[in-house]
């Protein structure tokens, strides 16, 4: 039908604030939401504001969720899928995911299979504020991540807050 029929809405939260932040769709029609809660989706909190990802049917029925952070506050920003149905989404935290937090916000990325499972884990800053604002793969599945830094992720921050973008190979 043209002109804009809803075919379906899902409303999904917890007590607590829920937000969601990207969306995306993968080779079988499936749907890729993330965002973040300070409640309880999925498992528990880990503390403050958790991440989520959740993976819809094209019925929107749920297949999945995964709800993961840290014991500080942990945001995800933007989520983009592969023809195999490999996940990667990123964020920030004012944790530790993986190694040590080295600044006031991490910028992370995680890589999911598509039955959930995960893959892999980065997290890198400077001694500021880091975040990464979007996500895309390209042809042969390496990630792209931009954002934005206070530091110097490298060479010299040029002043205030810099944007940045970095080339992953999973």
């Amino acid at each position: 039908s043209s002109g804009g029929e809803v075919l379906w809405t899902k409303q999904f939260g917890t007590s607590d604030f829920d937000t969601a932040a990207a969306v995306e769709i993968d080779s079988l029609n499936n749907i890729l939401i993330v965002g973040n809660t300070f409640g309880v989706l999925d498992g528990s909190n880990a503390g403050g504001d958790d991440a989520f990802i959740r993976k819809y049917n094209p019925a929107g029925d749920i297949i999945w969720t995964r709800q993961f952070g840290t014991s500080q506050g942990d945001e995800a920003n933007s989520v983009a899928v592969d023809d195999t149905g490999n996940v990667v989404v990123v964020g920030e935290t004012t944790g530790t995911f993986v190694g040590q937090n080295v600044g006031i916000t991490d910028a992370f990325v995680r890589q999911y299979k598509s039955n959930g499972d995960i893959r892999w884990t980065k997290q890198f800053g400077t001694s500021g504020y880091d975040f990464i604002n979007t996500v895309a793969l390209d042809s042969s599945g390496n990630v792209l991540v931009s954002g934005d830094t206070e530091g110097a992720i490298v060479g010299s921050n040029f002043g205030g807050r810099d944007a940045f973008i970095q080339k992953i190979v999973p």
